[in-house]
């Protein structure tokens, strides 16, 4: 009978000690996996800034809107749905099927003033400023690089 609580007891040890090793192991895949996320959202906000600033520079912006001294949000996702030189020249900056989310949830938006070739980069809500990315960094959903 001694012998049977002391198989079950080094059964029920080993089967904790494997249960504990796998959380670890899949904790650190996860630490792994969310610090090469962030350096994935970092690429895309750049790649984003790079291409409105390269469109921003052109006479391309003049054609976002009627009102030049206004100015215009869009959600990144739907750039490919929109018509315009603005909208095609950014739509082969970033290339077909750019992903616009961050790995937080959040999506990218960007804002453009024609009348001053003006641009900024938005996270989530772009009516709320502190979700600036661009040209001055609010966002605190992912911290400054």
């Amino acid at each position: 009978m001694k012998n049977n609580n002391v198989i079950i007891f080094l059964l029920a040890v080993a089967i904790i000690a494997a249960v504990v090793f796998a959380m670890k192991g899949k904790g650190g895949s996860e630490a792994g996996g969310q610090a090469a996320s962030g350096a994935s959202d970092y690429e895309k906000i750049e790649t984003v800034r790079q291409a409105v600033e390269q469109v921003a520079g052109t006479a391309a912006v003049k054609t976002v809107g009627t009102d030049q001294g206004q100015w215009y949000v869009y959600d990144l996702r739907l750039i490919y749905q929109k018509d315009g030189e603005f909208f095609s020249k950014l739509k082969d900056k970033l290339g077909e099927g750019f992903d616009t989310q961050l790995s937080n949830g959040d999506y990218l938006f960007i804002g453009v003033l024609p009348m001053n070739n003006s641009y900024r980069i938005y996270a989530g809500d772009p009516a709320n400023e502190n979700n600036m990315l661009y040209p001055e960094w609010k966002y605190t959903r992912l911290e400054k690089k």
